[in-house]
């Protein structure tokens, strides 16, 4: 150690989140946001803990192969938005192969197959669904690294935000009382929906037109098949607001409360989270596999197209021969019912779709009616009453399945299984449950959805004997 503090330290792995890893002169790991395995870094430590430490780079004083110049500006700014830039596009999966590998050995004490690294997807003006702060003058901006304060990203735009989405980063002005904003779009229909939070007003409302954004005349409003004891789903109740005035002026704006105006792109649907929670709807479409997805606002969905569209193909491989005519399809964490859809689609069997959100139940009554027999259940997974099936379908949030859902999942009868993780540690936790009852893992397949970052998407195929 130097005397500012500074240590040199060899760089040896790669942690789930991403920092690179290695072993400080007292014998304790380090994490070292930026570093890469095979590095020589000197760096400064920043957090003490008694096992471990974490440190940020002084200087790289010998670089991996696998280290790229970020190609954003804004990562120099600060930007909180893409933290693998400085990683070679190539290397990006390989990286988070290794990551996978590691949480099924070491958290799922299983010795896994080698992963499938999947198809390599675009890397730049991909993302369809992008969170942003907004600053005093309106603009919007991505969180600074360890800082609540906003970047504005300005005419610079993102990198990874599709141009539909990037059109109104750039160009969008959201005044007080909006503090942030949601951007979504369908690459295949052009719709383009913007989430204004905590809210936002207009003082001469005007009716959604029909065939754009929020238009297709149905409100999803079946409600409760019987499984939970919540309320039914409301109505679409009032019209919401489209930017733009009657006749379509591009860019013309739409007036807040207070004499502000929130100007976006002309054709672009504007709410405010307010009226969605007084019970206005709002939503966009997609198409993925050949279908066409409703999405609300406050539903979840892939946050881009063709990611959707490698994941369903992914789960359709993990779970192989038994996607076959007849068989019946429980899709658990089934969102807007992508998974549902397309493998009822294929199988014809009898679907079962568990989602515990209002708004992607609706959707999911929507875009299911075509299946006949599809049963949209909305429940809390771990309170679901398990209905039998052929295939299972699992796509949890980042905490994983745990104990009570993989019970339920065994209580179907099915004999192959496909999860689809967001978090390492979280994968393998369910994967060492998973083998604890009974299941084994057949294969391993990696879904780079979010490149220039280390979040990891992983699809995995199990089967069982009953």
């Amino acid at each position: 150690m130097d005397g500012d503090g500074a240590e040199d330290v060899a760089v040896t792995g790669i942690a789930a989140g991403g920092e690179g890893v290695g072993r400080l002169a007292d014998g304790r790991a380090v994490f070292v946001r930026g570093a890469l395995p095979g590095e020589q870094v000197r760096l400064r430590v920043t957090e003490e803990r008694n096992r471990f430490a974490r440190g940020e780079i002084v200087e790289v004083l010998a670089a991996a192969a696998e280290r790229s110049a970020p190609p954003c500006e804004l990562v120099a700014a600060g930007c909180g938005g893409c933290d693998w830039q400085h990683v070679a596009p190539g290397a990006q999966r390989v990286l988070k192969g290794r990551i996978v590998t590691d949480a099924l050995r070491r958290i799922g004490r299983l010795d896994p197959p080698e992963p499938d690294l999947g198809p390599e997807l675009p890397a730049e003006g991909w993302r369809t669904t992008v969170r942003a702060l907004v600053d005093e003058a309106g603009r919007a901006g991505f969180r600074l690294r360890h800082s609540h304060d906003a970047l504005t990203i300005g005419d610079t735009g993102c990198l990874v935000a599709h141009p539909l989405v990037d059109e109104v980063l750039r160009h969008g002005r959201f005044p007080p009382p909006v503090q942030e904003v949601t951007i979504r779009a369908g690459v295949a229909t052009g719709e383009r929906l913007v989430l204004c939070a905590p809210a936002v007003r207009s003082s001469s409302p005007s009716a959604v037109e029909p065939g754009s954004a929020g238009s297709d005349g149905s409100d999803g409003s079946d409600g409760s098949d019987g499984s939970d004891d919540r309320p039914a789903e409301e109505a679409d109740g009032a019209a919401l607001m489209l930017a733009g005035d009657a006749e379509g002026a591009d860019g013309a704006p739409l007036m807040l409360a207070g004499g502000a105006e929130v100007e976006v792109p002309n054709g672009v649907l504007v709410v405010g989270t307010d009226e969605l929670a007084a019970g206005r709807r709002a939503w966009i479409h997609e198409v993925v596999a050949g279908r066409r997805w409703r999405v609300s606002a406050e539903s979840f969905f892939q946050g881009r197209p063709d990611g959707a569209e490698a994941l369903v193909e992914a789960v359709a491989a993990a779970l192989g021969g038994a996607v076959a005519p007849g068989a019946a399809v429980v899709d658990l964490y089934s969102g807007v019912g992508l998974f549902a859809g397309v493998l009822g689609e294929r199988t014809g069997g009898r679907v079962v779709a568990v989602e515990s959100n209002a708004a992607a139940v609706a959707d999911a009554r929507i875009n299911l009616a075509d299946l006949g027999g599809a049963r949209i259940v909305r429940s809390d997974v771990r309170r679901w009453r398990p209905s039998a099936g052929d295939v299972v379908v699992a796509d949890p949030s980042r905490h994983g399945l745990g104990a009570d859902v993989v019970d339920r999942i065994g209580a179907t009868g099915a004999k192959a299984l496909a999860v689809v993780s967001c978090d390492p540690g979280a994968l393998g936790r369910d994967a060492g449950l998973l083998a604890g009852a009974g299941w084994r893992l057949d294969s391993v397949r990696l879904i780079d959805l979010f490149p220039h970052t280390a979040h990891v998407e992983v699809v995995t195929g199990w089967f069982r004997a009953i």
